[in-house]
């Protein structure tokens, strides 16, 4: 189809036409005595006006079915991030009103606070948070249809918002519920009504230019280089078209004050807080990248910009909770459309539009190209409504072709038939390819998800357990609807007992953690397993554990009571020297103290028995130390092994324990190898 401005009569003309045109299409006729003129056939002027509107929904038709299709079930699960958006929207909702959340890195509130919405109009569900990325990338299309039809002509715009639309990279994008998807959305309006401010010189062009361009540092990090986008384009306009542009000066200002209006509550924030301005582009940075005292090996960052430039038809983000491992942006064919058209640009870069193009492109990709695991799609989103456009410009307008008239229905099949086959294909990737990947079980979080609706379920929330530490995982706690972590520990290090006579679940994940259950056995007796949560593979992912009316079987082997401050006693210990030691691994010593025999490298496993009298704000550490009967020469003194931590290695702290539990805390004080057997 062709979208090619078609000209109306003239006014002249227009003006001479009082009689009723004849009906019969592009009729020569006589009016007063006038020279001899041609009707238009007005049945195809009204047909053409309904074009664009057709085109349009189809658009709209196409883009919504790609991120809404199966959006209840893929992705599947809830990721970690996705899960703090709705969190915090929750909190949104429950009367938190931040201008930036410093949570998770820190995150800017627009995405959040449109989730909020979508939780107060359809409830707090995973869809829900999706549904806003969805349809934030249905409107981004129809945007960009605009922005490319401003730019060049209505068959760009049509075949850029065809290539975002069926866009994996895009696609991918719109349907998970984070804060990038806003990116691509408020660049495009920034550029849309900044270039119709500088052709119309309408001041409120300019100003909805500056009202996005502030709104777009509330979207995403990446958007912090939008500005110099703004800039460059600005200058490179001003240096082509001095004439032009100084006449669009107070245009210009408008755009920056008003994005400076905007962004000023968020600004005044980064004032008093500097370092959630810049703090996580500091902690992605590549490593090698960062500034003293890290050194720079030479081409590192050449490497990273050069697998940044790759990934538009060599290799792609391999992270597969946004792209399927490996996949570049661009299939071979609608690769070549992309280098073609950024050729023209290349060729053609005077001329503003593609200076614009250029310009967007390459700034926006530097979030990626400058960090770690380059390339990253998500970083790189600002750049992809530019990437969208390059593969159009083959099909320019009759004013400035690319390709000659006698050849454009052949280039319009061409690129046409290039454009469908790559949506199917993405259509294939996504949906059947990537969605049956067994990875995506991991990498969404899916079985904490299930986990999370578990515990939910669950009425004595007191004497719930979660091992290793996920009880404040933000799936768990979306999933299970809680407002309060968990008890969680990590049950390699410590074993967490409930009061005595209480009822108490776990939820341990056993395939990183193999030794709780066995562990509970031990100290309490046979429970019931009362669930089963399996992997897409059938195997048992976590496993639900109840205990009823709780009793400890097994005292601790050496009975050592001390109360601390009346909010901690300890109960006493057990020893273990595991591997072979020379002689007995440990023996009585005076008065019923044990005394240890130790190789040199061998470690002193020790049980510590402590039961929470009181709650505490304290996080207390404990140590241990082995004393040897002889002065270690490597210490000076007697000391020959330590080891200083926080229960559970930090997972479970005193801060954290509830009156009447009892915690069973392991700890390994190695031998130093200097002395080959040391007596303790």
């Amino acid at each position: 189809m062709d979208f090619s401005a078609h000209s109306a009569l003239s006014a002249s003309c227009s003006a001479k036409l009082t009689a009723k045109l004849p009906a019969t299409p592009n009729r020569e006729t006589t009016i007063k005595g006038e020279p001899r003129i041609r009707v238009p056939n007005l049945a195809g002027l009204a047909t053409r006006r309904w074009l664009e509107p057709l085109a349009i929904s189809a658009l709209v038709a196409l883009a919504a079915f790609l991120r809404l299709y199966r959006l209840d079930a893929l992705p599947p699960g809830l990721h970690y991030d996705e899960a703090y958006n709705g969190l915090d929207a929750l909190a949104v909702l429950g009367g938190a009103r931040p201008i930036f959340f410093e949570g998770n890195f820190g995150r800017e509130p627009l995405f959040i606070y449109l989730v909020a919405l979508a939780f107060r109009l359809l409830g707090a569900e995973t869809w829900s948070i999706r549904l806003v990325s969805a349809l934030v990338g249905v409107f981004t299309v129809v945007v960009l249809y605009f922005l490319g039809r401003e730019l060049f002509s209505r068959p760009v715009g049509f075949l850029a918002a065809f290539a975002l639309a069926t866009s994996y990279w895009h696609v991918s994008v719109s349907r998970l519920g984070l804060r990038t998807v806003l990116l691509p959305l408020l660049a495009s309006l920034v550029f849309l009504f900044l270039w119709r401010g500088l052709n119309n010189s309408t001041g409120r062009d300019f100003v909805l230019s500056g009202l996005f361009l502030g709104a777009s540092q509330y979207t995403y990090l990446a958007a912090r280089l939008l500005p110099l986008v703004v800039l460059l384009f600005l200058s490179f306009y001003a240096l082509t078209r001095a004439q032009e542009f100084k006449r669009l000066v107070a245009g210009a200002l408008l755009c920056a004050l008003t994005s400076l209006a905007v962004f000023a509550p968020l600004g005044a924030y980064f004032l008093q807080h500097p370092t959630m301005f810049a703090g996580r582009a500091g902690q992605v940075l590549a490593q090698e990248a960062k500034p003293a005292p890290y050194e720079t090996p030479p081409g590192t960052w050449g490497q990273n910009l050069a697998r940044t430039a790759g990934m538009f038809s060599f290799r792609g983000d391999e992270n597969p909770r946004q792209n399927l491992p490996g996949r570049p942006v661009f299939d071979p064919a609608s690769a070549t459309l992309f280098y073609l058209g950024l050729a023209v640009a290349l060729f053609r870069f005077r001329q503003p539009e593609y200076f614009l193009l250029l310009a967007w492109l390459a700034v926006m990709l530097l979030p990626t190209g400058l960090s770690e695991f380059a390339p990253h799609y998500l970083r790189a989103t600002g750049a992809l409504p530019a990437a969208a456009i390059f593969p159009a410009l083959l099909l320019l307008d009759r004013e400035r072709p690319v390709i000659p008239t006698a050849w454009r229905k052949t280039a319009w099949g061409l690129v046409t038939l290039v454009l469908v086959g790559s949506g199917c294909l993405a259509f294939r990737d996504y949906f059947s390819v990537w969605a049956k990947g067994s990875y995506l079980f991991h990498s969404f979080d899916a079985g904490l998800v299930e986990v999370g609706r578990y515990l939910g379920t669950q009425r004595d929330s007191r004497h719930l357990y979660v091992s290793p530490a996920y009880g404040a995982h933000p799936t768990v706690l979306f999933a299970s609807r809680s407002r309060q972590a968990y008890a969680s520990f990590d049950g390699r290090q410590v074993t967490v007992l409930p009061p005595a006579s209480a009822r108490a679940t776990y939820v341990v994940f056993v395939g990183q953690d193999p030794d709780t259950l066995p562990r509970l056995r031990d100290a309490l007796g046979e429970g019931q397993i009362v669930n089963d949560f399996l992997d897409p593979q059938g195997q048992v992912y976590a496993r639900a554990y109840a205990l009823e009316q709780v009793q400890v079987r097994r005292p601790p082997t050496f009975i050592a009571p001390a109360n601390l401050g009346n909010q901690i006693e300890l109960v006493g210990f057990d020893l273990r020297v595991p591997g072979p030691a020379k002689g007995p691994a440990w023996a009585d010593g005076p008065g019923g103290r044990p005394r240890i025999f130790l190789s040199a490298g061998q470690a002193l496993e020790l049980l510590l028995y402590w039961r929470s009298l009181a709650a505490t704000d304290n996080a207390y550490t404990a140590f241990v130390h082995l004393l040897g009967s002889l002065v270690n020469p490597a210490s000076g003194n007697a000391l020959w092994g330590q080891q200083d931590k926080q229960p559970g290695g930090g997972s479970y702290p005193t801060a954290a324990w509830k009156p009447g539990e009892l915690i069973l805390d392991r700890f390994a004080a190695p031998c130093r190898p200097a002395l080959p057997l040391v007596n303790t």
